[in-house]
C-alpha cells in the first residue's frame, strides 16, 4: 500500500470529507477486515485514522493500529469513538470523541506532520 494516510471508517460522509482534505495520498476503507489485510503489507503509512469500535461492536480499531505498527512502528494513530471508549486508546494513539468533524481531524494530521522547530531532526 503506497498511501501515507489510511482512513478506516464506516461513516462515509466523514471519510469522504477527510480524504478530500488530505488528498491525494489517502487510502480509504469502510470494512475494517479488508483494511487489516491491506495493512499487513503497508510500509509507507504515516497515519492511521480509524474508528475505535465499529457498528458490529468489535474494537477492531485496536487491531488495525497493532497491525500498522507491526509493519511501521512509528505510525501515528488517531481514533474516533464514543467517550466511554477513550481508555482503550490510551498509549496506542490519540482519541477524538465522536461526533468529530473531518476538518478537525485533517488539521490534527497536518499539525502532526509538521516538523517541530524546537527539536530539529538530524539528516
Amino acid at each position: 500500500m503506497p498511501s501515507r494516510i489510511v482512513v478506516v471508517h464506516d461513516d462515509l460522509e466523514f471519510s469522504d470529507a477527510l480524504a478530500a482534505r488530505l488528498a491525494p495520498d489517502v487510502a480509504r476503507f469502510v470494512d475494517p477486515v479488508a483494511a487489516l489485510t491491506a495493512l499487513k503489507s503497508a510500509k509507507n503509512i504515516l497515519f492511521l485514522i480509524t474508528r475505535l469500535q465499529f457498528n458490529d461492536r468489535q474494537p477492531l480499531g485496536l487491531s488495525l493500529a497493532r497491525m500498522a505498527r507491526a509493519n511501521r512502528p512509528g505510525v501515528r494513530v488517531i481514533f474516533t469513538g464514543l467517550a466511554e471508549h477513550k481508555d482503550y486508546a490510551r498509549g496506542v494513539g490519540e482519541f477524538l470523541v465522536e461526533p468529530v468533524l473531518a476538518e478537525h481531524v485533517a488539521v490534527i494530521v497536518e499539525w502532526m506532520e509538521e516538523p517541530d522547530e524546537d527539536y530539529p531532526v538530524d539528516g
